[in-house]
């Protein structure tokens, strides 16, 4: 896949695989330009205000044109949707403010110098692939299939009878015009029985913008892994003596493994992180024990007092909300969770509401954004996002 031949369109008409059959959404697309464009240089002022979009999203029930911009977000807000009337698809607003969504020079604005770490399952996988497309590109990404035989860097199953994981792989990778690096191997296989490698590392040189991806679904779920995983010669801990293995042929030993006290101990510093997103991934129970601990605590201390920032996300809604909690979070965890994070926080961890933000999407009356009972269209992905680089400009902002 090349430049020259990927030219979206602004108008797409998505076709969304659910249980074999078809339905399609019709939606004007985000802004969407072709490569050549999106890639064009700018300067980027990192001290003055980020870019938002030049319109703030206008619904049908609500003008947010007058009220205040939004400031730092809990997900303790009164968030709701609203049909946007540019946009043509369920909209997200935050009562109260103005929820302005940042342009790609805003969001690498606000990544600019930074070196951002997301760690987490599948779901943040796929915030992370949609985002760097986003920022490599100018657009976001198709639900299922653009144009230049493009498909959703967030749908893992259009792969699964093309090529499978590796050529997953190999394309998402291809997507981000050779600026990130992949220590990456999966077997086609199910359920899982062999260790997976999945680590990511986008360098957009030329706006000083790093943003890593390491892959956690369970703490020690394989012999040797502990919370994260990998290999040496890969991105971030690339050196002259050690070739970095091939793309989706990664399959050798376990080079490293850290738990997520011992990652904020040294091995976050260790790569220049100033921004740690963190997801437990399978196990969201771990928030009300493992988060409690003298060690956690220390840990994201020490990560905060070396001029780290540790954001801790709860937990993804499911496709059937709350009643399905397979990878999420019941009532009453949710709120002992919400209670804990009031009565004992944690110096330096900032809690993100990720349940109480998807749990809106969840909760659509018609159809569901989802492709499978957790996994999210790429659509939804941009508002994670937003809401997260909303989050992460005001603790910049608060810290300097």
């Amino acid at each position: 896949m090349t430049a020259d031949n990927f030219h979206p369109k602004n108008i797409a008409v998505a076709a969304v695989l659910v249980l074999g059959g078809i339905y399609t959404i019709d939606r004007i697309a985000h802004q969407p330009v072709d490569l050549t464009a999106a890639t064009v240089e700018f300067n980027i002022a990192v001290d003055g205000p980020a870019e938002y979009e030049a319109h703030s999203s206008r619904c049908l029930d609500v003008d947010l044109t007058e009220l205040p911009e939004c400031g730092f977000l809990h997900g303790n807000e009164s968030m709701h949707f609203c049909k946007d009337v540019e946009k043509r698809h369920d909209s997200l607003v935050v009562d109260g403010c103005d929820w302005r969504k940042f342009t790609r020079k805003g969001a690498l604005q606000i990544l600019s110098g930074k070196h951002l770490i997301m760690v987490g399952d599948s779901r943040v996988r796929y915030q992370y692939l949609s985002m760097a497309f986003w920022l490599e590109n100018g657009y976001w990404p198709p639900d299922t299939y653009g144009e230049g035989d493009i498909k959703s860097p967030a749908k893992e199953g259009l792969w699964r009878d093309i090529g499978g994981w590796k050529q997953f792989f190999s394309d998402t990778n291809s997507y981000l015009n050779g600026e990130e690096e992949c220590d990456c191997f999966r077997e086609d296989k199910w359920p899982i029985e062999n260790i997976i490698f999945e680590n990511r590392y986008l360098h957009m040189e030329k706006y000083n913008v790093k943003v890593t991806y390491l892959m956690h679904y369970k703490r020690n779920n394989w012999p040797n892994t502990s919370d994260i995983w990998g290999h040496h010669g890969f991105g971030p801990l690339a050196c002259d003596d050690i070739e970095q293995c091939a793309l989706g042929k990664c399959d050798a030993p376990v080079d490293w493994h850290y738990t997520y006290e011992e990652a904020m101990n040294g091995f976050f510093q260790k790569l220049g992180a100033t921004d740690v997103f963190l997801s437990f991934g399978w196990e969201p129970e771990l928030i009300t024990s493992l988060t409690q601990t003298d060690s956690w605590r220390d840990a994201v201390g020490k990560a905060t007092d070396d001029g780290i920032n540790v954001y801790l996300m709860n937990a993804h809604s499911n496709k059937g909300g709350l009643k399905e909690i397979w990878a999420s979070m019941s009532d009453e965890l949710y709120a002992e969770t919400q209670k804990m994070n009031h009565d004992n926080p944690i110096r330096g961890q900032i809690n993100l509401d990720y349940l109480k933000l998807t749990k809106n999407y969840a909760d659509i009356e018609g159809w569901k954004p989802f492709w499978d009972k957790v996994h999210y269209d790429a659509w939804t992905l941009e508002d994670h996002t937003q809401y997260f680089l909303h989050n992460m400009e005001q603790v910049h902002k608060q810290r300097r």
